[in-house]
């Protein structure tokens, strides 16, 4: 049978200090439990507000999703590249430039282009996104596609 892991937490669990939970060093003491197949229906089919918050949370990943994908196929370098940062910020990280370029899928040029169209329209967007440049990511296996 299936198994679902799943982690609870709620807004207040991020805590200033680490917690240690089976070797692992976490940032929040949050619960983590597995259900298997059996004890998940069950829990499903008897609890109302189990299955909506499932159900609710399932829906708004999904949406999301889809929003994302939809305006990264259909909208302007400049407009991928504020989602982006956004979405970025809001992990307080940072992408290079040619890494971007390769996430968009765009030349560097392009990229180069929309972060000049930023800082004369958003420079408080570009300056929060410039000020998380020590923690940057690093993209593994990424494609690149477009070399300026």
């Amino acid at each position: 049978p299936l198994s679902l892991d799943f982690t609870f937490f709620s807004e207040d669990d991020v805590m200033a200090n680490y917690y240690q939970y089976n070797g692992m060093t976490c940032l929040t003491d949050c619960c983590i439990a597995t259900f298997d197949h059996a004890v998940f229906r069950e829990l499903y089919d008897g609890d109302r507000r189990f299955a909506k918050a499932l159900m609710q949370i399932s829906l708004a990943s999904t949406s999301d999703a889809a929003q994302f994908s939809a305006i990264m196929r259909s909208e302007s370098v400049y407009a991928k590249l504020v989602l982006l940062i956004r979405k970025l910020m809001a992990y307080d990280l940072y992408l290079p430039g040619q890494e971007i370029a390769d996430v968009l899928a765009c030349n560097r040029a392009s990229i180069t282009r929309a972060f000049a169209k930023l800082k004369d329209e958003d420079p408080e967007l570009l300056a929060g996104y410039l000020s998380n440049k020590g923690r940057e990511i690093t993209l593994i296996g990424a494609p690149r596609r477009h070399r300026a």
